[in-house]
């Protein structure tokens, strides 16, 4: 004999909508490293790119900082071609993490594009200085489409966070870099020395002293800055995690670097 009915209210409520399912971005973006690991010992020429690659060369092995997290957003089945409108423009998700691309029908620096070359190395750093939301890239087009909750506090970053990152240069002027939080080296509350990574069960934990791996398409190891003004393409691996660094305690604040974190909506990190 079946039970009585007597959840009626439950059957007559609407149904929620549920809630989109992501892919974890880390574990693509590890898969990828992998990928492009395989290609570089079957010989083909992967690595990085000064100039934003197109999609047909980020399907051969090369990208930049950027294109590679949005490749990675795209295959954990974030909206990538969604737009926003974000500091006085609109433009799309990639658009916004991409930043400095020139494609004249998606511009987020639409005056940066405008500008002679020898004033958008200082327009650029005027807006990095005044923290113009377009400057966060990943940050401000994931927040903008409630794909993903700011982190303003380091010690608050988990694996899998995103970051944009601004490091000031000799010159007085900044150079951007986008990654993801691969690694986090810290102590907890009770002074306990803990490791999260991929592998971590995530769980709510107060860290101090805390440093961090970034995982992402960095300059190949040993090459510099200067090989890439003689080569826009630089072949050898481009993918993979940096050595720990430790990031000014709030974001934005600090004369030599300025950092800004997001957590994707599909990461199981607590927020």
């Amino acid at each position: 004999m079946p039970p009585p009915f007597t959840s009626r209210k439950a059957l007559l409520s609407p149904l929620r909508p549920m809630k989109p399912l992501f892919r974890d971005t880390l574990q693509v973006a590890l898969v990828k490293e992998a990928e492009l690991r395989k290609q570089l010992s079957e010989g083909k020429n992967v690595g990085y790119s000064i100039d934003t690659p197109t999609e047909a060369e980020q399907a051969s092995g090369l990208f930049n900082c950027t294109t590679f997290i949005v490749e990675v957003l795209e295959e954990a089945g974030y909206p990538v071609e969604r737009p926003l409108q974000a500091g006085g423009v609109q433009a799309r998700l990639r658009d916004f993490i991409n930043i400095e691309a020139d494609d004249p029908d998606h511009l987020v620096l639409p005056e940066l594009h405008a500008a002679r070359d020898s004033q958008k190395k200082g327009m650029l750093t005027a807006l990095v200085d005044q923290e113009d939301p377009r400057i966060k890239g990943v940050v401000t087009g994931m927040v903008g489409l409630h794909l993903g909750s700011e982190v303003t506090d380091r010690d608050a970053l988990r694996p899998g966070d995103m970051l944009q990152t601004w490091t000031r240069v000799g010159s007085g002027s900044w150079r951007g870099h986008c990654t993801q939080v691969r690694e986090i080296q810290a102590k907890n509350h009770q002074g306990d020395y803990v490791i999260f990574d991929e592998n971590t069960t995530p769980r709510e934990q107060v860290l101090t002293d805390l440093l961090l791996r970034q995982h992402g398409s960095h300059l190949p190891l040993g090459r510099s800055f200067s090989d890439a003004d003689k080569n826009a393409d630089i072949l050898g691996l481009s993918v993979y995690t940096r050595d720990l660094v430790s990031l000014p305690h709030q974001r934005g604040q600090g004369d030599e670097l300025h950092w800004y974190a997001v957590r994707p909506v599909g990461s199981d990190w607590p927020l």
